[in-house]
């Protein structure tokens, strides 16, 4: 019975300091965290760094077919100026343009109503 005794001042023991421990954490102390590695570069430099790489960016799309070739810009000038010589007046909002090489066509959809086709 000696032992039986001791086993169960030992489980006491531990029980008691589990809910110590659990009391502590259930508190709603804030606790600040450091973090381990102190940041060295300010976070919105690295943001202003991206925006300017990306702002000096220059991005061309060119299409070549058959020995002939054309690029976005050209693409966007030419429905641009199809829209305005067919009398629209309506700002535009939105540009989708669909190359098909085998057709020899562009076609293009302005804010999502007005359509048309262009010859490659």
């Amino acid at each position: 019975m000696a032992k039986s005794k001791r086993s169960t001042k030992k489980t006491v023991a531990k029980t008691t300091n589990t809910n110590t421990n659990t009391t502590t954490a259930a508190s709603n102390e804030l606790v600040r965290i450091e973090p381990m590695v102190p940041r060295q570069i300010p976070l919105l430099s690295i943001i202003d760094e991206e925006e300017s790489a990306r702002a000096s960016l220059t991005e061309t799309v060119v299409i070549q077919y058959c020995g002939r070739e054309i690029s976005n810009s050209d693409i966007l000038a030419r429905v641009r100026q199809a829209y305005t010589e067919s009398g629209e007046t309506a700002e535009i909002t939105s540009i989708t343009s669909y190359v098909k090489p085998e057709e020899n066509k562009i076609y293009y959809v302005i804010n999502d109503n007005f359509t048309g086709a262009l010859d490659f």
